[in-house]
């Protein structure tokens, strides 16, 4: 894993309320949030947060442990950060996605490289990258990816 390019902690706050559902997984619900207001001067993109089902604290940390070890594709193809960057809608299903399956097969070969099985590979975890200026060239391929994968709960290391 290449090493992280996170400013060191520091004393940021981020004052947010929790508004509507968005949607819910075996893990937990993810929630959309208003920012209230935040300490310093950072940009903060638009945030949802995932909050864990009831016994299922350890595997939504399993999850933050790999969004935490993919630090460097955050933003690229899974989410930014672990409070969830608001991204778009899920891939369709039952659609013929021809122009899609290039870019999936791009996106995935990122986690094959760092060793990473998803384990959970479905029309809902694959979800739209938020429509923004900020969104990161891959520096393997040299685009802006336009699908973002997630929910690792069930993913492996080999």
């Amino acid at each position: 894993r290449p090493p992280s390019t996170l400013p060191p902690p520091g004393d940021l706050t981020l004052e947010v309320s929790v508004q509507a559902k968005l949607g819910e997984g075996r893990v937990g619900f993810v929630y959309d949030v208003d920012k209230r207001g935040t300490s310093g001067s950072h940009a903060i993109p638009d945030l949802v947060i995932k909050v864990a089902r009831r016994y299922q604290s350890n595997n939504l940390c399993r999850e933050a442990w790999f969004y935490e070890e993919m630090e460097h594709l955050q933003g690229i193809i899974v989410a930014r950060c672990y409070v969830l960057e608001k991204l778009g809608e899920r891939i369709p299903k039952c659609v013929p996605l021809p122009v899609t399956v290039p870019e999936l097969v791009e996106t995935f070969s990122h986690l094959c490289q760092m060793g990473i099985q998803h384990r959970d590979v479905c029309w809902y975890n694959i979800l739209r990258a938020p429509n923004s200026m900020e969104n990161p060239v891959c520096p393997t391929h040299n685009h802006v990816h336009e699908w973002r994968i997630v929910d690792f709960d069930l993913a492996a290391k080999t």
